[in-house]
Formats: C-alpha cells, structure tokens, sequence
C-alpha cells in the first residue's frame, strides 16, 4: 500500500472531521473543489472507511446523498475490517467481529451497516440502489418504490398522485413515439 503524502492525510483528516461533525455545505465545498476525493480513506473513529460508508453507519442520509451524488462509488468499500460490535442489551460486553465484504456495486454492503428491523435505513439504501443502479422497472420497483417514499415521507406522500402522474408520463411517451 503505497504511503499517503502529508498533504493527503491533512486533506483526510479534515473531511473526516467535516462528515463527523456533519458540516454539509462544507463537504459539499470540499467534493466540489476537488481539494477531497469522494472515495477516499477516512479515519473515523477506530476504523477507517469511506464518507458513504460512515454516512451510512450513522444513519446520516443527507450526508450520504452528497457523497453519491458526488460520484460517490459504493463498490469502493475501505470498510473491510472488523467492526466490533457490542450487545449491551443482552447484558455482552464482548466485541462480535462482523466481516463485511470487499466489493459489491449494488450498496449490499453498506446493509451490514443498518439493523435488519431498520425500516427507514433500508428504505434509504433501496432507493439509493435504485438511483444508482439508474433505471426502475414497473412490475417491482415501481411498487417498492412507492412503499419507500411512504416510509420516507410520512403522511403528506400521496402515493395516488405518484401513480397519476406515472401514467400520465407513459401516455404522453406512447403517443409521441418513445418506447416506455
């Protein structure tokens, strides 16, 4: 592994430092500026992971939208250590190790970060896929899709408004010869 220059490690620690405090228009600033890669290596805490990852670890869903829509490369996982993991509710104080794998492009990775039962976390993460991934189908994620804006945004979603407008899209693309 080749060493990091002084400079970098300055750069590294201030982006870090930026995420963890979640100084969003200054991360924004430093992504656009080019001053930061959006893959890059970052100390966080005892490990060390990419801003996503981290992002996504603290459930910090603004956070991790800027860096994916940064370019933000979900298949670039640094986070392949071991995360010790405590269960305090069961009374363990004994680190679990957790092996998260090291490259997988549809963000599988980053579902070891959330619980299984956190509903909004892996609401977030499928739409996330979905959006990187760049299309959505009708059968399945259309219906997903709308599952997750409800999730998402509560009460004022109007998921038959959603589908109104949906239908309306594909209409006018049939009618003026876009195939849909």
């Amino acid at each position: 592994m080749a060493q990091k220059s002084l400079h970098e490690r300055a750069c590294s620690r201030d982006l870090a430092s930026l995420v963890q405090n979640q100084d969003y228009d200054a991360v924004i600033k430093e992504l656009q500026s080019g001053h930061a890669d959006v893959n890059q290596c970052l100390s966080m805490r005892s490990t060390e992971m990419t801003g996503l990852e981290h992002s996504v670890y603290e459930h910090d869903w603004r956070m991790a939208s800027i860096f994916l829509l940064h370019g933000a490369d979900p298949a670039r996982n640094e986070f392949t250590r071991l995360l010790q993991m405590f269960d305090f509710s069961a009374g363990n104080d004994n680190p679990v190790p957790l092996q998260i794998s090291s490259s997988r492009p549809d963000l599988s990775d980053l579902h070891a970060l959330v619980e299984d039962e956190d509903e909004l976390s892996l609401a977030y993460l499928w739409l996330m896929t979905t959006w990187h991934r760049g299309s959505i189908t009708l059968d399945d994620d259309f219906a997903r899709f709308q599952d997750v804006m409800g999730l998402i945004c509560g009460e004022w979603f109007d998921r038959e408004a959603l589908r109104q407008n949906v239908y309306n899209s594909l209409l006018i693309m049939k009618r003026r010869g876009i195939p849909c």
